[in-house]
């Protein structure tokens, strides 16, 4: 849901541009946890940009595959696709490929950067594999952490943060006896509201 819903503002433009959206997903649910607003915009830049770039009548796939120590999550297009010399630069702040002068659709170069270091913030990494006039595959990972992780981790920069600031540093846990329940009831998000 979370993939399907980054593609849903981009309907409008591939029916116009007579493109083609496909989906390649896991039969089971993956779960991860993830900042999702950022990786929302690292979705939206790297779909944004496989629309830019595919003609009339292509295609675009999103994919989610889950591997022992991450999930990779993929755009893949059949758009025009990057020459080899350039995808060594394509992460770089300013650069934009094949930029036409004039009007048209114009960006600052950031967005492919700001990607890579969101990624990178979750852990992950990002990398390109494409051919010209074969379309381009960005690709990139996140990698798989449970809650106990998190928590230790979150734990180790509070104790860091409090001993660098000469602060108080305070852990609350709880315990909710009918969570299971209330997430049947309620689903996940408004158990978390009613407390």
């Amino acid at each position: 849901s979370f993939m399907k819903n980054a593609l849903l503002p981009f309907k409008t433009i591939a029916k116009d541009k007579d493109i083609l959206v496909g989906y390649k997903f896991p039969d089971k649910k993956i779960t991860v946890f993830i900042d999702h607003d950022k990786l929302i915009q690292v979705l939206n830049n790297l779909i944004s940009n496989a629309m830019k770039f595919t003609k009339r009548g292509g295609r675009i796939t999103i994919a989610a595959q889950e591997n022992p120590d991450n999930i990779q999550l993929a755009v893949l297009d059949t758009g025009i696709g990057i020459s080899r010399q350039n995808i060594g630069r394509l992460f770089n702040k300013f650069v934009q490929l094949g930029r036409a002068y004039g009007p048209g659709e114009k960006g600052t170069g950031l967005g492919l950067a700001i990607c890579k270091g969101l990624v990178e913030l979750h852990g992950g990494r990002i990398w390109v594999e494409s051919e010209v006039g074969k379309g381009s595959r960005f690709y990139f990972t996140i990698p798989k952490v449970n809650f106990e992780e998190i928590f230790r981790e979150y734990v180790k920069e509070g104790i860091r943060d409090s001993q660098d600031k000469e602060a108080p540093f305070s852990i609350l846990v709880t315990r909710i006896d009918n969570f299971e329940m209330l997430k049947k009831k309620y689903g996940m998000v408004k158990p978390y509201l009613l407390l």
